[in-house]
């Protein structure tokens, strides 16, 4: 699944994991230009400012979100800081069913994340494109988004969730 989509739109592409607050990422399939280092497998991210981190957070109980929320603080020159803007993005997010995120964790950064849920409808991993911000918009975004949602159900199904 992350090959095809690494293929298709020459850039990385990852399946990563809530773990408190960080994203760890499980698995990945690199583009032949990277992005610089910032999400190799087992590395962990704040879930607040990734595309990744956001399609699961989206998800999850207010409790965990409120804490997320109340430790936001400057990655990127994009990054929401403030709680309230935060809860709202995230409410965006699950309505839309993907998350763009553009310059958080780092000036030249963009991620697009969908939710991966397991065989009870919960969502418990994230599949996401990384890519530079200027190639990624220069490509189809909206492709990219319907890509991303068909493997996350594909990955969903075959941890036996059927909607």
């Amino acid at each position: 699944i992350l090959t095809r989509l690494r293929d298709e739109f020459q850039e990385s592409a990852y399946v990563g994991i809530l773990e408190q607050t960080k994203v760890a990422y499980l698995q990945k399939a690199e583009a032949r230009n990277p992005v610089p280092a910032l999400s190799q497998i087992g590395n962990r991210n704040p879930a607040f400012c990734t595309g990744t981190g956001k399609a699961i957070l989206a998800y999850q109980k207010e409790e965990i979100i409120a804490e997320i929320a109340a430790d936001l603080h400057v990655y990127g020159p994009n990054s929401i800081t403030d709680p309230e803007q935060f809860t709202r993005h995230l409410k965006m997010v699950k309505e839309q069913g993907y998350a763009v995120c553009v310059d958080e964790i780092d000036t030249g950064i963009t991620s697009i994340g969908v939710p991966v849920r397991n065989y009870t409808g919960k969502v418990i991993a994230a599949v996401s494109i990384v890519g530079s911000t200027e190639r990624i918009q220069n490509k189809n975004i909206p492709l990219i988004i319907q890509k991303l949602k068909d493997a996350g159900l594909e990955l969903s199904r075959k941890l036996g969730y059927y909607r």
